[in-house]
């Protein structure tokens, strides 16, 4: 990014992707801080030695459970479950054995994160029970933003919500 824009900065040969070694993979990291913008900003990209963006759904979903449960509510003080409509990921998190995977280390970050909260469970739900978190997925990857709402929702995402509340009942 520009220093003091939104905008991308131009790229030059020298800041163009530069490929790990064939048959390697890379993440790019960056963060940002705008003087005249509150908070931060942070991106990462795994890509392989072509340039191709590597992301199984499995990876995506323990990082959305994994972003979640770091950022529990304060007002969390009593048992929390977690719902995720991704089997593999659960069953893998219910497991207790070792994780030999390409999502292995965002999966132990979980287990840590659940073994420091009080009271904390896993299952996992169909896609029609996960529909608001689904919506709101979805609505991430097309403005190619991270949705994060602490205090409140949006309008789109509340009535949909509510609409939605009735068939979980």
């Amino acid at each position: 990014m520009a220093e003091n824009d939104l905008e991308p900065a131009a790229a030059s040969s020298d800041e163009a992707f530069r490929p790990p070694e064939k048959g390697s993979i890379c993440v790019n990291c960056d963060a940002a801080v705008h003087e005249n913008l509150i908070g931060v900003g942070i991106g990462f990209i795994w890509r392989n030695w072509e340039g191709q963006i590597i992301s199984t759904v499995e990876m995506a979903e323990a990082w959305a459970i994994l972003e979640a449960i770091k950022r529990a509510p304060a007002a969390a003080t009593g048992p929390i479950e977690i719902q995720s409509d991704c089997r593999e990921v659960v069953d893998q998190l219910k497991n207790h054995g070792q994780y030999y995977n390409a999502v292995s280390t965002i999966l132990h970050q979980i287990k840590d994160q659940m073994e420091a909260l009080e009271s904390v469970n896993i299952i996992h739900v169909k896609r029609f029970n996960n529909e608001c978190a689904n919506m709101l997925a979805r609505k991430s990857l097309a403005d190619r933003t991270t949705q994060l709402f602490d205090h409140s929702f949006p309008g789109w995402l509340a009535n949909f919500c509510k609409a939605d509340l009735p068939l979980l009942l």
